[in-house]
């Protein structure tokens, strides 16, 4: 058997994949995704390909689309396709936007035609590579593990991945068999294809064996991050996520870890808020630097508009920016409608009450007048408001109020309160305000209702 068939027959075998197994091969049209292409049909591999076109390199891009469909359909193997906008700026660079969206494409394509897997066609080199781009950038070990064979939840696999390019290559060659070239892969303005034109091959003649050196460094760092990720998922088993999105955890159960444990647990919050690739060593070094502070207070920005907040023994981390009901909106409320804010993970519903009934405002309840009128509105609580709490003379700062009841400041910031005759007579979660009604006349109850999962563990 050639020693790339072997080798990708042995990766499938340790993935416990048969010829049988339906996959979907990500068939871009250069020498990696063809040859790993070529070598699965040689294997008699059940499979489909998927090809994403990115909207970039004009007729050159084209080509690579009708080259794998011609290839595709002389191997006798379905072909799917789907075009994504790569260019809208984001505020990550092009490679980073293909890269995701991509993925999702293809994670369509594979579920949506029934598929188990996409197989990639990523080489020993890309590992090489990924490993040296990541060190330098200062990701720390969860960088340095580089690119998993096996991912999203064995929905990902990488068959060639022990594979040296040059192998690939020589494959297709000695049978004869065409790719094509990405002429963006020798623009070394792009840190990956210089690592890969400058830098691998000094490597190698340096120290011959040097991207099998740093593929083995991957796998190494990959075993000891399985571990050390365990350990960092009993220290966030009490995070939390709140209504708008963001993330809540303790701070002692992280600071008594061992610090790579506690690097490893950083990595993984940063990550469940989407950060990824985004996250270097020195994001986590700052982050751990506000957890260690004797200081109770203080705030790290990080990519992607994300920003970590530190209240006494408490973490925040979220959109520096709340995407809910804007504070300047007005949400009519108005009986017997009830009125739903997903955005924030509430629902106020309206129930009729007797005369018999005490009218006595709450956290979650707000007790009003039969003749309520215009003029009762919910939105976000702004600076300057009040409100006179029931058995008191005057009205207080609703800052105070926050401060009294001990309200962390991601709690203040996405408040709710209900506004009547131009008064703050709720806090929706707090309190209620001291409303006249008449002993014998009936009432409505305007009640918040949590909806399912707002503020649950994660």
């Amino acid at each position: 058997m050639d020693t790339v068939h072997a080798q990708v027959s042995a990766f499938l075998h340790s993935c416990g994949i048969g010829r049988e197994v339906p996959m979907l091969v990500a068939a871009s049209g250069g020498p990696d995704s063809t040859g790993l292409l070529r070598v699965l049909a040689a294997l008699g591999q059940r499979m489909g390909a998927a090809h994403v076109h990115h909207g970039l390199r004009g007729a050159e891009a084209d080509r690579d689309l009708q080259f794998v469909k011609a290839t595709t359909r002389g191997l006798g193997v379905p072909f799917f396709s789907e075009f994504v906008e790569v260019l809208r700026r984001d505020g990550r660079s092009p490679e980073a936007r293909a890269r995701e969206l991509r993925y999702a494409a293809l994670e369509r394509i594979r579920s949506r035609r029934g598929y188990h897997v996409v197989a990639t066609g990523h080489t020993l080199d890309d590992q090489a590579e990924t490993v040296l781009l990541r060190a330098i950038r200062g990701a720390g070990l969860p960088g340095l593990a580089g690119i998993a064979p096996v991912q999203a939840g064995w929905r990902v696999i990488r068959p060639v991945l022990k594979v040296r390019r040059s192998e690939i290559r020589a494959y297709l060659e000695a049978r004869g068999l065409p790719w094509q070239e990405d002429s963006t892969n020798t623009d070394v303005r792009i840190p990956r294809n210089r690592i890969r034109h400058e830098v691998l091959g000094s490597l190698e003649a340096a120290h011959p064996g040097a991207v099998q050196a740093l593929a083995r460094l991957a796998g190494d760092a990959a075993d000891l991050g399985l571990w050390l990720g365990a350990e960092a998922e009993k220290a966030l088993a009490g995070m939390r996520r709140t209504t708008e999105g963001s993330l809540v955890v303790e701070r002692h159960p992280l600071l008594v870890l061992p610090g790579p444990v506690r690097l490893q647990a950083l990595a993984t919050l940063l990550g469940r808020a989407g950060l990824g690739d985004h996250v270097t060593r020195d994001h986590l070094r700052r982050v751990e630097g506000l957890i260690l502070r004797p200081r109770t207070r203080g705030r790290v920005s990080l990519p992607r508009g994300q920003l970590l907040v530190r209240e006494g023994e408490e973490l925040w981390l979220g959109a520096a920016r709340v995407n809910g009901i804007s504070s300047m909106r007005l949400v009519p409320l108005a009986p017997p409608q009830s009125v739903e804010l997903p955005e924030r993970g509430v629902r106020f519903e309206w129930h009729r009450l007797e005369p018999s009934e005490p009218h006595v405002s709450g956290s979650d309840v707000l007790r009003l007048p039969e003749k309520i009128g215009d003029g009762l509105y919910v939105r976000s609580s702004v600076p300057g408001d009040q409100m006179r709490l029931v058995g008191e003379s005057k009205a207080r700062p609703l800052t105070e109020l926050f401060r009294q009841a001990r309200w962390p400041w991601w709690e203040r910031r996405s408040a709710l309160v209900v506004i009547w005759r131009e008064q703050v007579v709720w806090v929706v979660g707090l309190a209620g305000a001291d409303l006249p009604a008449a002993p014998s006349s009936p009432a409505w109850e305007l009640r918040a209702v949590w909806l399912s999962g707002a503020g649950g563990t994660c």
